[in-house]
């Protein structure tokens, strides 16, 4: 009899009743040059259903002139890293979900941009200077950073103290601060979100 196996291609194999599916693989993969042991990897399907390895082309009622397809095995079914069931879902989605860095809140960043040097990071101490962006330093850090040639590339205006513009700042006046009977100290509220300067 005269089959024909369809993959990306059609080849034709002559075989009779009496063939195994398993001969039939073994045919198949030495047609197609696959190598020893590759007949294992490969499904034959006849009719929507899967021929099993043990069972005559009779036996699983192909006929002559019949088309059989051939597939691949999926390999896997444990060991893969989630088809155990082991594994908690919680756990899956910290290996493979891709993290988003946070947000940022644009008030929090307008605050930082008030109180702290651009540079630093640290809260803004006198002596400070702005750049024509309006960005606030530290002068110490800033003149460091230009001694060591160490300015990031967002900050590659500043080639000099000349880019930049001396602050006169004077501590601000905050709303809590108000003179104590006890000692006559100054109780002045600390708040890390209010700035320590205003400029005169």
């Amino acid at each position: 009899m005269q089959l024909f196996l369809r993959d990306s291609g059609t080849l034709v194999l002559d075989a009779c009743e009496h063939t195994t599916i398993a001969e039939l693989k073994v045919a198949y993969a030495a047609r197609r040059a696959y190598g020893n042991g590759a007949e294992q990897a490969l499904i034959l399907v006849h009719n929507r259903r899967q021929l099993q390895d043990g069972d005559t082309l009779a036996e699983a009622a192909v006929h002559d002139g019949a088309t059989l397809f051939v597939c691949s095995r999926l390999r896997g079914a444990g060991g893969d890293g989630g088809s155990t069931g082991a594994e908690s879902r919680s756990c899956y989605l910290e290996m493979y979900a891709e993290r988003k860095p946070d947000k940022v809140n644009p008030l929090e960043q307008l605050l930082a941009r008030s109180t702290r040097c651009r540079l630093s990071g640290e809260r803004l101490a006198p002596p400070c200077v702005a750049d024509e962006l309006g960005s606030l330093f530290n002068k110490e850090a800033l003149v460091h950073a230009l001694l060591n040639k160490t300015l990031p590339a967002a900050l590659c205006h500043i080639s000099s103290l000349k880019a930049v513009v001396n602050l006169k700042l004077e501590p601000a006046h905050r709303a809590g601060s108000s003179s104590s009977s006890n000692g006559g100290k100054a109780g002045v509220s600390s708040s890390s979100d209010a700035a320590d300067f205003q400029c005169q």
